[in-house]
């Protein structure tokens, strides 16, 4: 039963490997390298081992920098969305009890309605109050109180421009490598070679390596392991293996 089913498995990878749609993926003309050496992390080394076979080569950079910014950004974001949600909100039940009672919507209003432009902030100001905006402070209890959807939009006119520009840094390759390096061929024929075949005459480098991947499948953070750093986590995972084993 086991040769039957590892049989059929084998005829139905090479299936998927070879249908037309998976084919057509980048993932599958590309190969992951890991613990590279500091002098195989060159564009043009890689290309010297490959030849004309390869069509890409993209070398992964230290971006723990650039990701937090990244975080930081997308938080804010997320926080501007939700007070702007809030404020709509606010509005819209300001405008549906009026509408019932017969009152006017702008009693607290600071303009005339034909004056409104078309910022969210300044319609919001023909049905609420300015004081009753969604605020946040900048710190825990004792932080200055600031409305929450303006300190969003300036900061995010000030972390945009960063961010884009640390971007094209890391895209002009003017920053630390890390060991891992992203090559795609021109066909699987090729990649699944170069895949299944020794990079490196030393034992432990370029390797593992991994085809066949999306960028979400990936641990970014871990493309920084170099081989002396995986080694010693084996040996201290293996020993503590053993240590559990012998002492239970």
């Amino acid at each position: 039963m086991v040769t039957r089913e590892t049989i059929y498995y084998i005829n139905l990878r090479q299936a998927f490997l070879l249908s037309p749609l998976y084919a057509s993926r980048i993932s599958s003309r590309t190969v992951l390298f890991t613990s590279v050496p500091a002098e195989y992390a060159n564009e043009s080394k890689i290309r010297r081992m490959y030849g004309n076979k390869l069509k890409n080569v993209w070398i992964a950079t230290d971006t723990k920098q650039l990701a937090d910014k990244v975080q930081g950004r997308d938080k804010v974001a997320l926080k501007l969305e939700g007070a702007e949600t809030k404020l709509i909100k606010l509005c819209n039940d300001v405008q549906m009890k009026a509408s019932k009672t017969g009152a006017s919507p702008a009693q607290g209003a600071t303009m005339e309605p034909d004056e409104a432009s078309a910022e969210s902030g300044s319609v919001a100001a023909r049905f609420i109050n300015p004081k009753d905006r969604p605020t946040h402070r900048l710190k825990p209890l004792i932080g200055k109180k600031v409305d929450t959807i303006n300190w969003c939009r300036s900061e995010l006119q000030r972390m945009i421009p960063e961010i884009d520009a640390e971007q094209e840094v890391h895209r002009s390759g003017h920053t630390k490598p890390l060991p891992a390096v992203f090559v795609e061929f021109f066909n699987q024929t090729e990649a699944q070679a170069a895949y299944q075949m020794a990079a490196h005459h030393q034992p432990l480098h370029m390797t593992p390596r991994v085809i066949g991947f999306s960028p979400e499948e990936i641990v970014w953070h871990n493309l920084s392991i170099t081989w002396k750093t995986r080694t010693i986590r084996n040996i201290l995972t293996i020993t503590a293996v053993v240590a559990t084993i012998v002492f239970w």
